[in-house]
């Protein structure tokens, strides 16, 4: 199934569109958060998990893996200035980063 959906509150908006499995985001789909900052990537059960990509509101990026709604594993991580790091998460904390 594929579809969208948005909560509003107090004029802060989320929004997701992509795949559902029983009235949950399941599948390839995009999420706004309520600050603007998007995720691009693979859902299980409600949560980011799998191959994804994180954009902040300031265009920072994180492309890589997701594990459980949390960034784990290896990713780029890059700046809008150019700068790119290849690193590596363990929930949603960076453990190991260099310099590309």
């Amino acid at each position: 199934n594929s579809n969208s959906n948005s909560n509003s509150n107090n004029q802060l908006k989320r929004e997701y569109s992509g795949e559902f499995k029983q009235d949950k985001r399941h599948g390839y789909g995009t999420f706004t958060c309520a600050n603007g900052d998007i995720y691009k990537g693979y859902w299980i059960e409600n949560q980011a998990h799998g191959s994804g990509t994180y954009t902040w509101i300031n265009q920072n990026q994180y492309i890589g893996e997701f594990v459980n709604g949390k960034k784990h594993g290896f990713a780029i991580l890059t700046f809008p200035d150019g700068r790119k790091f290849h690193g590596e998460w363990q929930n949603s904390v960076c453990v190991k980063i260099e310099k590309i």
